[in-house]
């Protein structure tokens, strides 16, 4: 890491009593344990002028009455203290980088975000935003992991998406149209089984590679990846196959850089099926080098996964020299 890039524990700007003092504080509605930790424990030493929330669809599907009360009470708790709430943005209806234009974000701001609740779509769209258009001059990314994550009758191994579940496509924002004759094919490995095998066999790339998120918050993780990825992993040659700390961003941002080497520069597809921290690392990659990257997602059509309790709280800080500069964090 350099002078535009900083891995910290939150507990420990709390416990020093550092100030951030950004601007803008953007969060996400949430149904899970973790959703406003950042907001309820950390919001002091964030210290915002304004909050402003991101809403989706398929989050106030997941929403029970007691997590509308937590979320009031997050409102409560914001005005109490002084703290200006702007609208929420629908996410579904709304051009998120037009909207954060409209509440006055301006490179000046200094920018909060918890991505603890979003999605890869809210993640991803807010850092091309935040950091490429507006260029913000500090962005702060804070991320709670959860205790536990549950799945289908509480089986890990059966988290799978039905290929009728499945819409492949393309990040607009991160989309190069540089046409290559050769390109290459990333994987960033999750839960998700027989999906990578899925864009594995939807791509015809001249190299495959994969990055397994380890060490990952929890030790049976990492197994859990490789089990569930067993079929796409035994096509991929041993010196394809990467790890990254699952949840240090800048890992996976250096790691997308070794593999670029190791392919000699060959244009990139990345599908970031991974942590979120991994996903920021994936979108910051592609964000220094937007001509030679792209980045593919499968839709989720549903939301599959839950997660209970909390875990550690992460903040990640991003000047806006990092789009300028270049070189390995």
């Amino acid at each position: 890491m350099n002078k535009f890039s900083k891995f910290t524990v939150a507990e420990e700007l709390k416990s020093e009593n550092r100030k951030l003092c950004d601007t803008f504080f953007i969060y996400s509605k949430g149904a899970e344990d973790r959703s406003y930790v950042v907001f309820e424990q950390y919001i002091e030493t964030i210290a915002p002028e304004r909050i402003i929330m991101l809403d989706s669809r398929l989050r106030n599907e997941a929403l029970t009455s007691t997590d509308m009360v937590k979320y009031d009470r997050i409102q409560d708790i914001a005005l109490n203290k002084g703290i200006s709430v702007g609208k929420t943005i629908s996410v579904e209806d709304s051009n998120i980088g037009k909207y954060l234009v409209e509440e006055q974000l301006s490179s000046e701001s200094t920018v909060a975000v918890d991505i603890s609740s979003m999605n890869f779509w809210e993640v991803s769209d807010i850092l091309y935003f935040l950091l490429k258009i507006i260029a913000v001059q500090k962005l702060d990314i804070f991320y709670t992991e959860p205790d536990l994550y549950h799945y289908e009758n509480d089986n890990i191994a059966r988290y799978n998406y039905p290929n009728w579940k499945v819409s492949v496509k393309y990040q607009k924002n991160y989309y190069s149209t540089k046409m290559e004759t050769e390109e290459i094919l990333v994987s960033i490995i999750g839960f998700q089984k027989n999906v990578n095998k899925l864009m594995k066999d939807i791509f015809e790339a001249a190299q495959y590679y994969s990055i397994n998120g380890f060490p990952s918050f929890y030790p049976k993780a990492k197994d859990i990846s490789q089990t569930n990825n067993a079929d796409y992993l035994s096509e991929i040659e041993p010196t394809n196959r990467f790890s990254a700390e699952a949840m240090n961003p800048f890992v996976t941002y250096n790691t997308l850089v070794d593999i670029s080497r190791a392919s000699n520069g060959a244009f990139m597809n990345i599908c970031p099926l991974c942590s979120k921290p991994m996903t920021v690392g994936a979108c910051l990659y592609a964000l220094r080098y937007p001509d030679t990257t792209r980045i593919v997602y499968p839709y989720e059509e549903t939301i599959a996964t839950k997660s209970d309790g909390v875990g550690r709280t992460y903040c990640y800080s991003i000047t806006q020299d990092f789009i300028v500069e270049n070189g390995i964090l």
